[in-house]
């Protein structure tokens, strides 16, 4: 079975414990961010997983600008 374009096997996935350690954030608090607020995850089994990128752009896309 092939993987999805955009899961390609160059992609880095991290787990929820080192998805929330590349954030710098408490493992608690990325629960709400993938399960409230939207950051895509990929769903193995039982196991949740992040693309590196897609938490990256999480990042940009929560950026506040100073006028």
């Amino acid at each position: 079975m092939a993987l999805p374009r955009e899961f390609s096997v160059s992609s880095q996935l991290l787990r929820i414990k080192e998805a929330a350690e590349y954030l710098n954030i408490p493992l608690r608090t990325l629960y709400p961010y993938y399960q409230v607020w939207g950051i895509p995850f990929v769903k193995i089994g039982r196991s949740i997983l992040f693309k590196q990128s897609d938490l990256d752009a999480y990042i940009e896309s929560s950026r506040v600008r100073v006028p």
